[in-house]
């Protein structure tokens, strides 16, 4: 425990639970990015973690950067620094070898939707909020909303959302494929456990291996991918897990994986 989130891990399963001493919206400062992106790097090189849950308190997820706090006041120049920087970090979290699950439990906004853009899988609560507001402010999106947004919900409805600086509710969220799930909200925390629990019981080296071909064949021709796939499908087959997983389905138990 710090004083911008809590960690805990069970069963395989991480949990980040976003919560900023003193700070009810969950904003996001520098020194708040920097002990994330340490955890992260940490959690992806774990020989136990094979899942990572990223949720908030009460109905706040996250809302972006702290700017009455630490950013009003920055020069242009410190303002680039500061979009590369998370930037950086999102990027890392939607590269981690690990699934990473959002557990959307409200308000999720600004920078904090771009950090729910990097996860792997999206649960939301029913009583949450998502949008791009920076264009109330006189800003664009500079944690990768304006390029995370129309890859995942298409550029008409990105434009919507990040030039009308609105928000939206869950169900909206669903509808547009911006979440994968809805679920009344105090039913959300069992549905995101169960949803990685159960992955957490699968070989970590064909998760990782899973996520790879998806994640690196979403950028290539399709003729590339199928030869990527191929490659990994191959290192899959030289696991021992794959070993395992064939013999407990010839002899119909439950395999035991070691994730090797």
């Amino acid at each position: 425990m710090n004083e911008y989130f809590s960690l805990t891990e069970e069963n395989g399963v991480a949990l980040i639970t976003l919560k900023r001493a003193g700070d009810p919206y969950n904003t996001l400062n520098r020194a708040f990015g920097k002990a994330l992106k340490k955890t992260f790097e940490e959690l992806d090189e774990s020989p136990t973690v094979k899942v990572l849950i990223i949720t908030g308190t009460g109905r706040v997820f996250c809302t972006g950067a702290d700017i009455l706090q630490e950013f009003s006041k920055l020069s242009a120049e410190e303002a680039r620094r500061l979009s590369a920087e998370g930037s950086d970090t999102f990027t890392f979290i939607e590269r981690m070898k690990i699934p990473v699950i959002a557990a959307i439990n409200g308000f999720c906004l600004g920078g904090g939707l771009e950090l729910a853009l990097c996860c792997d899988y999206r649960i939301a609560s029913n009583k949450a909020v998502l949008g791009q507001p920076e264009i109330n402010l006189g800003l664009i999106p500079g944690w990768g909303g304006s390029q995370r947004l129309p890859r995942t919900i298409g550029r008409s409805q990105a434009l919507r959302l990040i030039l009308a600086g609105e928000t939206i509710r869950a169900e909206e969220a669903l509808k547009l494929g911006l979440v994968d799930e809805v679920i009344p909200h105090e039913k959300l925390m069992d549905r995101v456990r169960d949803f990685a629990y159960t992955t957490s019981k699968k070989s970590k080296a064909a998760i990782r291996l899973a996520k790879m071909a998806v994640n690196q064949g979403l950028h290539l021709p399709l003729w590339y991918g199928l030869v990527l796939e191929n490659e990994l499908f191959g290192r899959a087959w030289e696991s021992e897990d794959r070993v395992e997983g064939v013999n407990a389905f010839i002899e119909k138990r439950k395999p035991r994986f070691k994730d090797r």
